[in-house]
């Protein structure tokens, strides 16, 4: 990195020696050559300045006797500094207590001779930075022996865990949020265990199903057919409990709709359910989320009843009647229009089927008719305005009476009656009027 800096480097490997040269950046020599095999020492020497873990042997008073380059460097100091340094002064009170222990189990299970205990201990220790910060490090403590097994120091590897634990806080932070988040969810949650068990339940579940105020949900509570009915009032079967029923078929669970009696009432719910597999493909409980459909549930029915009676109001009446909708070009233009829905009278009259009616086109059925027809109407369906029309049918020879009317913007009514007859009557006194002014 430095180019005005000179450099040389002697790489060590088993049998040889590299030498390299560097002078102001550039390599200027290098040159291999065989060499004595190195001693243990420095192997140990070599490998412990090449790794990032900084490797320490200490005496039983945790003073250190070999120490690896990195030991410092992390906590601002130089591997003197550190040599020097009594324990006290390298990590916390509690701390060192810690090591202490650690150090006293793995001399007694030596001592002893017990070969079943770990003859290892690994700890998170706080040590003092040069800067007066403190810094946490895992420990992995080893005893180191002579030939004869005799305990001779301590062996310690230390790791940073700084990055680890700032993922691991952030990992809890978003676990905690996530938690928070399920437990005041406007929907009921419940995490279920492989026999049906709940683990867990948020707010919201507790009081759909009515147990909140320090009420405790059965065990069997979503396992067992007797707390639930069906939508008829019918008592389900254990075919119909959405966990065994996800549990058999190991498929997720959608919309079913369950009736649970409660002192208050009754309570509509809509369960879904996800089950919860292992690697080995065997379900370990399951996932539900169901939610209160009670009022929108009602409110579906009154209009489904509604329209019900809509539709029999709408077949039941002798003028026939018709709901369209207009059909414009790019430019907004009125080209034509759908017809929409009509009733039994409409049928007789247009001498069609109701399903070979909805959904064509105006010119489509009666190509004959005329462009003046969409033109007056398109007023109608924009402008919200209520309008009569007479129509002299030529293909039937009939005289119509329509009334037209918009529900909402685009879309218009008909309501169409017969009155050839008063017309003709009409025509005929005005010939008459017409005839006797005539000759008088």
């Amino acid at each position: 990195k430095n180019e005005n800096k000179n450099n040389k480097f002697e790489v060590y490997g088993q049998n040889w020696v590299t030498k390299v040269i560097i002078e102001k950046g550039r390599l200027v020599n290098m040159s291999m050559q065989p060499t004595e095999e190195l001693s243990l020492d420095k192997k140990y020497q070599l490998l412990a300045g090449a790794i990032s873990e900084s490797v320490l042997l200490l005496d039983f008073s945790l003073r250190p006797i070999y120490m690896s380059p990195s030991t410092g460097a992390i906590r601002g100091y130089s591997p003197e500094e550190v040599r020097d340094l009594p324990i006290n002064q390298q990590v916390t009170s509690s701390s060192q207590k810690k090591l202490n222990t650690a150090i006293n189990e793995l001399i007694a299970i030596a001592s002893d001779g017990n070969t079943t205990s770990s003859h290892s201990r690994k700890l998170k220790i706080e040590f003092f930075c040069k800067d007066g910060s403190t810094l946490w490090r895992e420990v992995h403590l080893e005893l180191a022996t002579n030939d004869q097994t005799q305990p001779v120091g301590i062996l310690a590897v230390l790791r940073n865990i700084h990055q680890e634990d700032d993922i691991q806080n952030e990992m809890q932070s978003q676990m905690n949020l996530f938690e928070e988040v399920i437990r005041n969810a406007p929907i009921g949650i419940c995490i279920l265990n492989k026999e049906g068990k709940t683990t867990f339940i948020n707010r919201e579940a507790e009081f759909m199903l009515g147990f909140h105020h320090g009420l405790k949900l059965p065990d069997n509570f979503f396992v067992s057919p007797k707390y639930f009915k069906d939508i008829d009032g019918k008592r389900i079967t254990k075919n119909d409990v959405p966990f065994l029923k996800a549990q058999t078929t190991g498929d997720r669970l959608f919309s079913q709709t369950l009736v649970l009696e409660q002192d208050e009432g009754k309570v509509i719910l809509s369960f879904n359910v996800s089950p919860i597999i292992k690697p080995n493909q065997v379900m370990d409980g399951a996932i539900l989320v169901f939610e209160d459909i009670t009022e929108r549930y009602h409110t579906r029915q009154s209009l489904y009843e509604t329209q019900l009676q809509y539709f029999e109001l709408f077949n039941s009446m002798s003028n026939p009647v018709s709901t369209q909708e207009m059909i414009t070009n790019d430019r907004g233009e009125p080209i034509d229009f759908r017809f929409v829905d009509v009733n039994t009278s409409f049928e007789k009259m247009a001498g069609l089927r109701r399903k070979d009616i909805i959904g064509k086109r105006f010119n489509e059925l009666f190509p004959t008719f005329g462009d003046h027809w969409i033109q007056d109407y398109y007023g109608v369906a924009y402008e919200g305005k209520s309008r009569k029309f007479f129509e002299f049918i030529k293909q039937s020879g009939k005289w119509i009476d329509i009334t037209a009317y918009s529900p909402i913007p685009g879309q218009f009514v008909t309501i169409f009656e017969e009155v050839t007859n008063e017309k003709l009557h009409e025509i005929e006194q005005t010939l008459s009027l017409e005839i006797n002014q005539l000759f008088s």
